[in-house]
């Protein structure tokens, strides 16, 4: 403790302390006519980050979860970096105590001033104005400045502007779809996955595109005529969904090119649109999908549950118009997926678009959820890569899968506008696929023929000659005797096509 003679100098002069070295400075605390030098205490800074949801029927304020927080010093010169942190999952941060020599420098007399800038990245996604080369703008927002921080608590509040927010919401959707995805594949969560990056800027045409890795939305607002994708979660999690086929080399999304929900494209195109359709559906836990536009006063949508769908002043069902059109394959993976039965189409409603929901007793009957439908799109092992279209995708399904489950998924098919099959194997009366035909099956169809017993799984694949007649006969128990026991030919593959008859 110093005391002065404050006759020759006036307490309230700027009296400074500082070290040997000239790296650190104190001001002196005054009571009365003494100072005394001490290390100020440490300063602990915190903030909350938020953004606006303008999604009807309300903006809203939303937390910025896990994006990356920066706390800096104001300077003349340029600013001292101090601390970095995360946001947890309520949009609140909190830094380690500040202590004065983990400062790079400080201000001369006045204590640090603090601020801090919240970017638009967290472990799923980086959100930037353009990429190029690998460096990225990203888009960040900044606090307001705590002038002369001394040795307490700081917490400070940051709302991004309207105008602004838009990264923040994209960057918490992307957690969303990350977080997914790592549920279905937990061993993902060790192996590297990378951050998602995403590109906003305005274009003339083009609404959002997955491409090289990147994934593009169009944030040009046009509030008469359209609302900009960047505030749809809809296309943030479909545009998602191509980057994890991409990423993961399944369903083949090369082609691109313009589509719609009543497009008939090429297979491939149809089934990669369709999964980027059900992927985004299994994120926001809906299968409606909606575009709004004229300030979210418009809407459109479409039901991949259903297919049911209203686009401008047309109104029908994609329901039945089979694997070659984006919706329909959208709605087969659904139906695998989700939990209700759903009823709407019939044969004679296929390939006709403006027609209601039209029962005929066949339906879905499958709760099995998005896992054993991302096991068989990861399953390299039936075709010695992984399946590249739905076609492929049935395949693979039945090589990892159960095949108990023949007969709901071939109700499924039919839903959507194919009539296929249960058949897996012709021969495998006991349907046990994975095992090869044996005595199992041919007992199956003897006791079935002549004791009572219970039919077969799948009658096609008891029509062990591929005659089809509607049950099996006495031709077909030779057939497959002939097989087993006296070097016969095997039975003809199952037909996958479609059917007059169901």
């Amino acid at each position: 403790t110093i005391c002065i003679d404050t006759c020759a100098m006036y307490s309230t002069d700027p009296w400074t302390w500082t070290s040997a070295d000239a790296q650190h400075s104190w001001h002196p605390d005054w009571y009365g006519e003494c100072f005394e030098i001490a290390e100020p205490d440490p300063i602990y800074f915190g903030g909350l980050v938020q953004y606006w949801d303008p999604r009807p029927p309300d903006t809203t304020l939303e937390p910025a979860r896990r994006v990356l927080v920066q706390l800096w010093d104001a300077d003349p010169g340029p600013d001292d970096f101090i601390a970095q942190i995360v946001t947890d999952n309520s949009g609140y941060f909190y830094c380690s105590p500040v202590f004065y020599e983990d400062w790079y420098s400080f201000d001369s007399y006045f204590g640090p001033d603090l601020y801090y800038t919240a970017y638009a990245i967290n472990d799923a996604g980086i959100v930037a104005d353009y990429i190029n080369d690998d460096s990225s703008v990203v888009h960040m927002t900044t606090s307001d400045t705590v002038d002369n921080a001394g040795d307490y608590e700081y917490f400070v509040y940051n709302t991004v502007t309207l105008a602004n927010s838009a990264p923040f919401f994209i960057a918490n959707n992307l957690l969303e779809n990350e977080s997914t995805w790592i549920a279905a594949r937990p061993e993902w969560d060790s192996t590297g996955w990378e951050a998602a990056r995403v590109v906003t800027l305005p274009h003339p045409t083009k609404s959002a595109v997955y491409k090289n890795g990147v994934i593009w939305l169009n944030d040009k607002i046009d509030i008469v005529e359209h609302w900009p994708v960047v505030w749809n979660a809809s296309t943030i999690s479909h545009e998602y969904g191509h980057y994890i086929a991409d990423t993961c080399n399944f369903i083949d999304s090369s082609s691109g090119g313009g589509h719609a929900i009543t497009s008939i494209l090429d297979l491939r195109t149809a089934s990669s649109e369709g999964w980027a359709h059900f992927w985004s559906g299994v994120v926001r836990q809906s299968p409606l999908r909606v575009r709004y536009w004229n300030d979210f006063h418009d809407s459109s949508w479409v039901d991949w549950e259903c297919g049911e769908f209203q686009q401008e002043l047309n109104t029908g069902s994609i329901n039945a118009m089979g694997k070659y059109n984006e919706g329909a394959v959208a709605g087969m993976l659904w139906d695998i997926y989700d939990q209700y039965d759903d009823d709407y189409s019939s044969y004679s409603d296929w390939y006709t678009l403006n027609t209601g929901p039209n029962p005929d007793g066949i339906g879905d009957n499958l709760t099995l959820g998005v896992e054993p439908i991302i096991e068989a799109l990861m399953d390299s092992s039936t075709f010695d890569r992984h399946p590249m279209d739905i076609d492929e995708f049935w395949t693979a399904w039945y090589n990892v899968s159960q095949p108990s489950y023949s007969g709901e998924m071939a109700d499924i098919w039919y839903e959507h506008g194919e009539n296929t099959s249960c058949c897996v194997i012709r021969g495998d009366v006991d349907h046990k696929y994975g095992l090869p035909i044996d005595i199992g099956d041919l007992v199956w169809l003897v006791d079935y023929m002549f004791t009572g017993g219970p039919p077969p799984p799948c009658m096609e694949e008891a029509d062990v000659n591929g005659d089809y007649q509607v049950q099996p006969d006495i031709s077909d128990l030779v057939y497959l005797n002939d097989y087993m026991f006296t070097g016969g030919p095997p039975p003809p593959p199952c037909y996958r096509g479609a059917i007059t008859q169901r």
